[in-house]
């Protein structure tokens, strides 16, 4: 019994270290499987860390990479620094150096407008020169003109004197004889009988003439010559100036004409227009039509580069005789002269006045709006003005009122009287006047009053 537990014990104890073995032996297959896993982990392990070190050694090479690219972009910003530098500093000398360029320009610019104007002034000067010379010239033949006709005369009237001489120491031998056989005879007068002097009006207006002289005198002129020439010959210009003539001048000179054939006193009144040999032909058809029209106008024409407006009168001169007497007159086409300056002007006309300027200088200034229409009528006065501007010649001398000098300045050459008291003259201001000189606005006339005085004495009736 005690055996058989003993047995039963030692049974139960191999039993037992049959299942302790069995469970070492699943331990340690657990603990074989466990080692494998942690040999594969370390051998995964081993991978990773090689893994690892080889991406360390990869980034630490692209880190020396980038630190050297970044040092060689840092040396590269420091020499575009310095080139930056370096092209701001030449900028800056190429920027100094145009500035020193651009002063020099505009000093050369400068000297060069200087020395043009130098130039301009100079060839003003030169023309002004050749202007004098050639006048003086003219002036010179004239005079040796006016001395030889004297000269001739003087021969005629000493030749006359010793004929008469003759004819009265004959008249008086046969008078003497007659008293001796005791008949009557007549007795011989020695004074003269007085002669009526025959007087001539010779008004010369110039309607758009061209010269290359003309920037010397007149507003419009004084532009370079093709503007000059354009403007002169623009299609509105020229319908203004017809319409002007038409309503201002010209009726006044017909108002002139009229009362000069009806009076007892009548003088050759003739009106020379002298325009351009180049005016546009349909302000040639007009001025055509005007001569017709008006048996007392006269036409003539020149050409640019013609020596001025005083050969429009030389032909008119030429033919007057040298016993008659002449008034040449100035008149711009648009202005105007009245009855009481055509009766006044007669007035001047002979012997005692030759050589005379006469300016009847006190009228009327007359202000049209765009449209033509009379905006405002002023007294006015032109002391040496051109309106009117009139010269007293004999017959036979070429010399008239363009050969005066300038209209203000006349008394320099020629003895001038200045007389305004009454209404001689009327003055046009209009956008196309080709002066400078200004409406007297202080002086406007505030009633109607002037109107009658425009219909009956200058005939104008706007």
């Amino acid at each position: 019994e005690q055996l058989g537990k003993a047995r039963d014990e030692q049974t139960k104890l191999a039993q037992d270290r049959l299942a302790q073995i069995e469970q070492l032996t699943q331990a340690k297959a657990a603990v074989d499987k466990q080692s494998q896993e942690r040999a594969q982990q370390l051998e995964q392990l081993g991978k990773a860390r090689d893994e690892q070190a080889k991406l360390a050694q990869e980034r630490q090479a692209q880190t020396e990479e980038l630190t050297q690219a970044k040092a060689a972009a840092e040396k590269q910003l420091q020499e575009r620094a310095q080139q930056l530098e370096q092209l701001t500093h030449a900028r800056e000398e190429q920027m100094l150096l145009a500035r020193g360029r651009l002063e020099q320009i505009e000093q050369s610019a400068l000297a060069k407008a200087a020395v043009e104007q130098q130039l301009k002034e100079r060839m003003v000067l030169l023309e002004q020169l050749m202007k004098v010379h050639n006048e003086q010239i003219e002036l010179a033949q004239e005079r040796r003109a006016q001395i030889k006709d004297l000269t001739q005369s003087k021969v005629v009237a000493e030749k006359l004197a010793q004929e008469r001489a003759q004819q009265l120491t004959i008249f008086r031998e046969m008078h003497a004889e007659q008293l001796k056989n005791n008949s009557s005879f007549p007795l011989i007068s020695n004074q003269p009988t007085i002669k009526k002097v025959k007087k001539n009006i010779f008004i010369l207006i110039r309607y758009s003439v061209l010269l290359e002289t003309a920037k010397d005198y007149w507003r419009i002129g004084r532009t370079e010559f093709s503007s000059y020439r354009e403007m002169l010959f623009s299609e509105e210009r020229l319908k203004t100036r017809e319409h002007l003539f038409s309503k201002i001048c010209l009726p006044s000179l017909q108002n002139i004409n009229k009362e000069n054939i009806n009076s007892e006193e009548s003088v050759n009144f003739k009106v020379i227009i002298l325009s351009s040999s180049d005016l546009p032909e349909d302000s040639k058809i007009f001025l055509e039509n005007l001569k017709k029209e008006n048996d007392f106008i006269e036409l003539a024409y020149t050409s640019e580069k013609s020596g001025g407006v005083s050969k429009g009168f030389e032909e008119y001169l030429s033919v007057i005789s040298p016993d008659e007497y002449c008034a040449t007159v100035r008149l711009d086409d648009d202005d105007a002269l009245s009855l009481d300056w055509f009766h006044k002007i007669k007035e001047y006309i002979k012997p005692e006045f030759e050589d005379y300027v006469i300016s009847l200088c006190g009228g009327y200034a007359l202000m049209v709006d765009e449209n033509l229409n009379i905006q405002s009528v002023a007294d006015f006065k032109m002391r040496f003005g051109a309106l009117g501007l009139s010269y007293i010649a004999k017959g036979g001398s070429k010399y008239n009122i363009y050969n005066c000098g300038a209209h203000y300045k006349t008394d320099e050459k020629n003895p001038t009287i200045l007389y305004s008291d009454g209404k001689y003259i009327l003055r046009t201001y209009s956008k196309t006047n080709d002066s400078g000189d200004k409406f007297p606005e202080s002086s406007i006339i505030k009633n109607d009053d002037y109107k009658n005085v425009l219909i009956d004495s200058y005939g104008i009736n706007f």
